[in-house]
C-alpha cells in the first residue's frame, strides 16, 4: 500500500516488524534523546550508530558501546554492517577511528594534543620520557634523579650524613665520604 503526498499522524505511531526503512533526504527528530536497545536487559546488544561511506569500496564507520567491555568505541571497518547486530573488533578489517576533539573532565583538559591540569592514572606502562614523563613508576626516597638520555630517569642510592655527591669513574654521580685526599 502506498500513500502519496504528506501523511500526518496525530497521536502515537507504533510500527511492529523487524525492519523499518526511512528513505528520506533529511530526518528531523524533535526529541533530544534517541533511545537504542530498548529491552536490552541482558546486555546482549552493541549499541550505537553506524554510517556507510565509500572511499573506493563500501565501508562503515561509527560509534558504539561494546556489550562485552562496556566501553564506547569509534571505528571504521570494511565489514558489511548492513544487517549486523554487533561490531566485530577481531576482524582484520576493523580499525579504531581517530577522534578530533577537545576533551574535558573536571580539572583535566586535553585540547589540541596538550594535557593541562588534573592527574594521569591507570596507565598500563610508565609515561615515557619522550612524552614528558620519567619512564619510571617510583624512585628511591631521598635519592637524586639522574638523566639517562632518552631512557627512564635513574636515581642514586641514599646518601649518608657527611657524604657528598661526586662523579664516579664513568661520570655517574654517587655519594661518598671526604677523606682529605692528596693534592
Amino acid at each position: 500500500m502506498g500513500v502519496g503526498g504528506k501523511l500526518t499522524v496525530t497521536g502515537d505511531l507504533e510500527v511492529n516488524g523487524s525492519l523499518t526503512t526511512v528513505n528520506s533526504t533529511d530526518l528531523e527528530v524533535v526529541d533530544g534523546l534517541i533511545r537504542l536497545g530498548k529491552g536490552n536487559t541482558s546486555n546482549a546488544l552493541d549499541l550505537g550508530f553506524v554510517a556507510q561511506f565509500n572511499d573506493g569500496a563500501d565501508k562503515y564507520a561509527g560509534l558504539y558501546r561494546d556489550k562485552d567491555d562496556g566501553k564506547f568505541h569509534f571505528f571504521n571497518t570494511e565489514e558489511d554492517l548492513e544487517t549486523a547486530t554487533e561490531v566485530n573488533k577481531l576482524l582484520g578489517s576493523y580499525n579504531v577511528n581517530t577522534i578530533v576533539a577537545n576533551l574535558e573532565s573536571g580539572a583535566m583538559e586535553i585540547s589540541n594534543g596538550a594535557l593541562t591540569g588534573g592527574t594521569i592514572s591507570g596507565l598500563a606502562t610508565d609515561l615515557a620520557v619522550a612524552d614528558g614523563g620519567t619512564g619510571a613508576s617510583s624512585f628511591t626516597e631521598k635519592g637524586v634523579l639522574l638523566g639517562n638520555g632518552t631512557g627512564a630517569l635513574a636515581v642514586t642510592a641514599v646518601g649518608q650524613q657527611g657524604q657528598v655527591l661526586t662523579a664516579g669513574a664513568d661520570g655517574t654521580p654517587t655519594f661518598s665520604g671526604i677523606d682529605g685526599g692528596s693534592f
